[in-house]
C-alpha cells in the first residue's frame, strides 16, 4: 500500500539524517583534545600477538577512555553495572569455525565505554551508557589474518575489511581496495600485514570521540604508535571474566543479564531512541542495545547485524561463516 511506501521512506531518510550527521557530531566533540593509543600488556599469547591498538579521539573526556565493568549496591541493595574509565582493560577470547575450505580462528576483542553521550543537533540516536566495542581478526590456515571486522557490541555498523593474505578467491566480486564508505566513514579496502607476522608492526583502529565508531584502520610501526599516542597499557583479560564482575562489598555478577527477557544485554546499556526509531522496524524493542556475543542458545538472543528484519537470523556474527557470506565474502 501507499501509506506503507511512505512510511519507509521516511524512516529511511531519518536514518540518513542520522547516519550522516553522527560524524559531524563526533568531529566537533574533537577539537582541541588529545589522541591517545591503548596496547595490551606483552605477553606470550595468540591473543596478545595479534591484539589491536586501539587509538581513541579526546581521550581526556571520560567517555571516550577505554575502562572496566565494575559493579557495586547502593543504599537499598540494588545493584548498579558500570564502566568505571580510570582503569582500561580489553577483553578477548578465541573461537573457530569450519567451512569447505578448512578451520578458521576468529580472535575477539572487546572494549566499553561508560556511555555514548547525547546530543540534538547533530542527533545522536546511538547515546547510551555501557557501550561496547569489538575487533574481530580472523586467522586462516598458518594463523595468518584473512579479515578484519570491526562492529559495536549491539551489532551495529560492522564493516569487513580483508588483509593483503586473503586468497583472491575468497573477495567478493569486483571489490574495491581502494576502499568504502561504512555509516559515514572511509574503510581502508585491504589491511597490509607482514608475511612473516606482526614484526613490530600492529592494526592500529581508530575510534571516533562519542559514538565510538571506527573511522579509521591502519598497520602501523610500533615505534609510530609509541611516538606519536603516548600509550596506554591495559591487560587483556579472558571475555569470560565479564560473567564475573566483583560487587564492591562482597560477591559477584554479570555484565549482562543472565535471565528473563533482557537475558543476554548488557545490564544499564538501553538506547531509547534507537528503540524509538528502530524498534518495529527490526522486530526488536532492544535494538542497539549491547550485547553478549554468543549463540541464541547460549545468550538468549541473536547477535545480528541488519536491521533488516528478513536478514536477522542470516547476519547473527555467531553464525560466523554465514555471516560473511551474507556480506559477499566467500570463506
Amino acid at each position: 500500500m501507499q501509506w506503507k511506501t511512505e512510511i519507509r521512506l521516511m524512516l529511511l531518510c531519518v536514518l540518513a539524517l542520522i547516519l550522516g550527521t553522527s560524524r559531524a557530531s563526533a568531529d566537533a566533540a574533537t577539537e582541541g583534545q588529545e589522541t591517545r593509543a591503548y596496547v595490551v600488556g606483552q605477553e606470550e599469547s595468540l591473543l596478545a600477538r595479534y591484539a589491536p591498538v586501539f587509538v581513541v579521539d579526546a581521550n581526556d573526556l571520560s567517555y571516550n577512555a577505554i575502562g572496566t565493568p565494575k559493579a557495586n549496591k547502593n543504599k537499598r541493595g540494588k545493584e548498579t553495572v558500570y564502566i568505571d574509565p580510570a582503569e582500561p582493560a580489553v577483553y578477548g577470547g578465541v573461537h573457530t569455525f569450519e567451512t569447505s575450505k578448512g578451520t578458521y580462528t576468529n580472535l575477539f576483542y572487546r572494549v566499553h565505554f561508560e556511555r555514548s553521550p547525547f546530543t540534538w543537533a547533530p542527533f545522536n540516536a546511538s547515546a547510551g551508557h555501557n557501550v561496547g566495542f569489538f575487533t574481530v581478526i580472523t586467522l586462516g590456515p598458518g594463523e595468518k589474518p584473512y579479515y578484519v571486522n570491526t562492529v559495536q557490541s549491539c551489532g551495529c555498523y560492522h564493516a569487513v575489511t580483508p588483509t593483503n593474505l586473503l586468497p583472491a578467491d575468497q573477495f567478493p566480486a569486483g571489490w574495491d581496495q581502494s576502499g568504502f564508505e561504512n555509516y559515514g566513514e572511509h574503510v581502508p579496502g585491504i589491511l597490509n600485514y607482514p608475511e612473516d607476522g606482526n614484526g613490530g608492526v600492529r592494526l592500529a583502529v581508530f575510534l571516533r570521540s562519542g559514538v565510538h565508531r571506527a573511522r579509521d584502520l591502519q598497520m602501523l610501526p610500533m615505534a609510530n604508535i609509541e611516538r606519536d599516542y603516548d600509550p596506554i597499557v591495559a591487560p587483556l583479560r579472558p571475555l569470560e571474566d565479564l560473567k564475573h564482575l566483583p560487587v564492591a562489598g562482597g560477591g559477584e555478577t554479570s555484565l549482562y543479564y543472565t535471565k528473563g527477557y533482557k537475558r543476554g544485554l548488557v545490564k544499564g546499556a538501553y538506547k531509547p531512541w534507537e528503540t524509538v526509531l528502530f524498534g518495529l522496524w527490526t522486530g526488536d524493542a532492544h535494538v542497539g542495545q549491547d550485547r553478549e556475543y554468543g549463540t541464541k542458545d547460549e545468550t538468549g538472543r541473536l547477535f545480528y547485524t541488519t536491521l533488516s528484519r528478513s536478514k536477522k537470523k542470516a547476519s547473527d556474527m555467531s553464525d560466523y561463516a554465514g555471516f560473511l557470506e551474507l556480506n559477499g565474502w566467500k570463506p
